[in-house]
């Protein structure tokens, strides 16, 4: 079996379209009420009695249905528990091999559609379509990338669910924006106790504010999701051992402001923190 998950993914799918075009045959008890009527009918006529065939025949069918049916049932429930296995096994070469590049393909056409659309940002569909055709195509583009963004952090969410989870991340708080504390402060925290998320709701428009230079977005695996968080830490430590402050306990998931960091790399390249400023408790 391949050990490639999107492979064996269309596998099942495959499978499942080959369930649904095994024909129907006709049952044997059918075949034997028509012999029954075409006996009956010669009976009556004064004809010779026909021959009952096809019976045996189309118990034969109705096997061999069955086996093929049971056949397919097991290879894709065997091809879909494998597909489990395989995104258990390798969530980390899952992202950088399938959703990494459709990550940096999204955002690489999202610059130049969003700094088209920016200035008609909040514009009624129906008045946009009067606008320059570079507005409307960029309209439509925006529209695919936000369907496109969704379905990598759907993929993103459901390798979480299998196991893809990073030890300093608890609560997922890195898994899109490193610099979500510097944002937002005591909302990136709390939007988890109150369910109010400080960035826009509409597809179009979070996708555009995505593309705004002060927000950093990136698709790290697990182990590279540790590294925005260390590097804030140490900052953090620096900054306010300089100063004499006391160095605040708290984790980043809790409130504790963290500097920015290198957005929209990979994480084979540098996530070195710049210089933030000292950072006392209360």
């Amino acid at each position: 079996m391949p050990a490639n998950p999107v492979a064996t993914r269309g596998a099942v799918d495959r499978i499942s379209a080959a369930i649904e075009a095994v024909p129907q045959v006709d049952s044997p008890d059918e075949v034997q009420r028509r012999a029954v009527a075409a006996t009956i009918a010669a009976a009556v006529a004064g004809q010779p009695i026909p021959v009952a065939e096809g019976i045996e025949a189309a118990r034969v069918a109705e096997r061999q249905r069955a086996d093929q049916l049971a056949t397919l049932h097991a290879g894709r429930e065997t091809a879909a528990l494998e597909v489990v296995h395989q995104i258990s096994a390798a969530p980390s070469e899952i992202i950088e091999r399938h959703l990494r590049p459709a990550f940096d393909e999204v955002m690489s056409e999202l610059g130049p559609a969003a700094a088209a659309y920016a200035p008609h940002a909040g514009t009624p569909d129906a008045a946009l379509l009067t606008a320059p055709e570079r507005v409307r195509q960029a309209v439509v583009t925006l529209d695919r990338l936000a369907e496109r963004y969704a379905a990598i952090r759907a993929a993103q969410a459901v390798l979480r669910e299998f196991g893809a989870r990073a030890p300093a991340d608890e609560f997922n708080d890195w898994a899109e924006l490193p610099n979500g504390p510097e944002l937002f402060g005591v909302n990136w925290t709390r939007r988890r106790q109150t369910g109010f998320t400080p960035w826009p709701t509409d597809p179009r428009a979070r996708l555009v504010w995505l593309a705004s230079e002060q927000v950093q977005v990136w698709l790290p695996t697990p182990a590279g999701r540790t590294r925005p968080l260390r590097s804030g830490r140490r900052q953090h430590r620096r900054a306010t051992a300089a100063s004499g402050c006391r160095a605040s306990t708290d984790s980043p998931s809790r409130g504790a402001t963290m500097p920015a960091v290198a957005g929209r790399a990979a994480e084979g390249r540098s996530l070195r923190a710049p210089p933030a400023p000292p950072l006392c408790d209360p």
